[in-house]
C-alpha cells in the first residue's frame, strides 16, 4: 500500500517522486489528500529542487503538485507547503520533449481555477515570481503561445491578482 511505502521511505522526497510519475500516481495524490501528515516529511529543498537525471529530470515535487487538480487541491490545503515553495521551484520552465515544454508550476497555478485562488491568497507567492516567470510562454502544443501573463489577465481571479500586487506589472517583458 502506498502509505506504508511513504512511511517506510528512506528518502521521503525521492519516494513520493517517483510515486508522482508512476502509473499508480492519483492513488499517491490521493493518500497525500487523505494523509496531510505524510507532507510534514516535505523539506524546501525537496518541494523545488528540479531534478538533473532519471525520468523526471528538470522538474520537481512542486511541478508535479501543481500540473494537476488534486497535486494544487493537495497545495491549497496545506499552506505549510505553500510557505515552502522557492522562485526557483515556482519559475523554473520545463525544456522536457512533450506537450508541457515551456511551462512551469506558475504556469499551470496561473491556467487554473484553483491555482489561482492559491495565487491569489498568498501575496508572499506572488512576490516571487520572477520576470522569466512572469513572461514564459510555451512554444509548442495546444497551449502555444498562452504563456503565464494570459491566464492572469483573465478576468477570473487572474486579473485580481495583478490588481493587488503591483509589482508584478513592473516584471511584464514586451518579449
Amino acid at each position: 500500500d502506498i502509505r506504508s511505502i511513504l512511511e517506510n521511505a528512506t528518502n521521503f522526497e525521492n519516494m513520493l517522486l517517483e510515486l508522482m510519475i508512476s502509473p499508480s500516481r492519483e492513488e499517491a495524490y490521493q493518500v497525500l489528500m487523505n494523509n496531510p501528515d505524510l507532507l510534514l516529511g516535505i523539506t524546501e529543498h525537496g518541494l523545488n529542487e528540479i531534478l538533473s537525471e532519471g525520468e523526471p529530470s528538470g522538474r520537481s515535487i512542486l511541478y508535479y503538485l501543481a500540473v494537476n487538480d488534486l497535486g494544487r487541491a493537495i497545495l491549497k490545503g496545506n499552506p505549510h507547503l505553500v510557505e515552502k515553495i522557492n522562485p526557483t521551484g515556482l519559475n523554473r520552465i520545463d525544456d522536457q520533449p512533450g506537450p508541457n515544454r515551456g511551462m512551469s508550476a506558475l504556469y499551470f497555478l496561473a491556467a487554473s481555477l484553483n491555482g489561482k485562488e492559491i495565487l491569489e491568497s498568498n501575496p508572499e507567492l506572488v512576490a516571487k515570481i520572477t520576470p522569466q516567470g512572469l513572461n514564459s510562454i510555451p512554444h509548442e502544443g495546444e497551449r502555444k503561445s498562452l504563456g503565464v501573463l494570459y491566464h492572469l489577465v483573465n478576468p477570473n481571479h487572474g486579473l485580481k491578482i495583478l490588481i493587488e500586487n503591483p509589482g508584478l506589472i513592473e516584471k511584464i517583458s514586451e518579449e
